[in-house]
């Protein structure tokens, strides 16, 4: 193996986790900017080279969601954008907007969906904030039970 002189120049960005869609700026020898491919997933390694020297980022998604479920649905959000952003959040047929914070827990409730026993359905989520877009579907399944008094 041959030694190799470490780069001249060295590249700096305020992110190093970045989500898919997001346009980051680089400082170096000049200014760089680069978009993060829309289809990168979650967990991937992007590697970017400019003034001969070479910076990487992890992609992670969007946001995180989850979702529970008693006498309403509560979805629970964090979001993984680098500043406070205004989003629409859309949980089966119903829509309601909401302010996010990097990487604050944001809990959003909904009306509950009343299935029938044995009964399934798919509940989409989508999540629009800051000019890109997160979906994820859950679904949902009607059980009967006894409950105590």
């Amino acid at each position: 193996m041959q030694p190799v002189n470490p780069p001249a120049v060295a590249l700096r960005c305020d992110r190093d986790r970045v989500v898919p869609g997001e346009t980051v700026q680089i400082a170096g020898q000049s200014a760089h900017t680069f978009q993060v491919p829309a289809d990168a997933q979650p967990g991937a390694r992007i590697w970017q080279t400019f003034d001969g020297a070479a910076i990487d980022f992890t992609v992670v998604p969007l946001m995180d969601a989850a979702l529970r479920a008693d006498d309403k649905l509560h979805l629970q959000l964090v979001s993984h954008l680098p500043t406070d952003a205004g989003a629409e959040v859309k949980l089966g047929e119903e829509t309601q907007k909401v302010r996010l914070a990097p990487e604050a827990v944001v809990d959003v409730a909904f009306p509950p969906i009343v299935l029938r026993d044995g009964e399934t359905r798919d509940l989409p989520l989508t999540v629009a904030a800051g000019g890109l877009s997160y979906q994820r579907k859950w679904q949902l399944k009607g059980e009967q039970t006894l409950v105590a008094l």
